[in-house]
């Protein structure tokens, strides 16, 4: 489960954005699906993520927002010959904190 007590607190302020981007990059990668934005035996891989808030929904009762996650996919192909081939990947999760607990459901935008 993810807890997001910082953004909770932070939300409709100006530093919402800044704090949410933070509090997602101090997180473990398995914290998010990213598997899920990737080809059939690609991998992505959790070094170094990007995160970035690419909406947030001012008038809703609790914080909700779009986010995006960059990170590196290490490509399955049979003609790559032995060298690793690296892509861009993107997520894009709809994130919302539960103003009781700042618990956290992400829910892919595939």
């Amino acid at each position: 489960m993810i807890f997001l007590p910082r953004s909770l607190a932070a939300w409709r302020t100006p530093a919402f954005r800044r704090v949410l981007r933070e509090e997602l990059a101090a997180l473990p990668a398995s914290s998010f699906p990213l598997a899920a934005f990737v080809r059939r035996g690609d991998r992505p891989l959790s070094d170094d993520l990007g995160f970035e808030v690419e909406a947030v929904e001012t008038e809703a009762d609790r914080p909700r927002a779009r986010i995006g996650i960059h990170f590196d996919v290490l490509v399955a192909c049979c003609s790559c010959g032995d060298e690793p081939v690296l892509e861009a990947g993107h997520a894009s999760l709809e994130l919302e904190i539960d103003p009781q607990d700042a618990s956290v459901r992400l829910d892919p935008v595939l």
